[in-house]
């Protein structure tokens, strides 16, 4: 999928849509620490592709190395939660990663 400038934001707002309501399904314990970490997460990434949006080309590459990041940080959240108390990758939140191509920035 080809991703432009002028549908990044739109489509990564449809995946923070659809990425909040499998977070609100974590454990409990989990849900309000390793929970709200990934949803602040997104949500600064959502903003800093907008950031990214409004930029000259020439600071551009800057926001994106942070998007990239935040991007690797919260796939660590997500696809290794061992560390926080989960016994094992919430799948859900798994399959809302592998559909979202934004997430992969080479």
């Amino acid at each position: 999928m080809e991703v432009s400038k002028d549908n990044i934001i739109e489509d990564f707002y449809g995946f923070i849509k659809y990425l909040l309501p499998v977070v609100d399904k974590f454990p409990r314990a989990q849900k309000f620490i390793l929970g709200d970490r990934i949803s602040n997460k997104v949500l600064n990434i959502h903003e800093m592709y907008i950031e990214a949006y409004y930029t000259s080309r020439g600071a551009k590459r800057e926001i994106l190395v942070k998007i990239k990041v935040n991007i690797s940080t919260t796939l660590l959240y997500i696809h290794n939660p061992i560390p926080f108390g989960m016994h094992r990758p919430c799948r859900c939140t798994i399959d809302a990663v592998n559909a979202c191509p934004l997430l992969f920035i080479p």
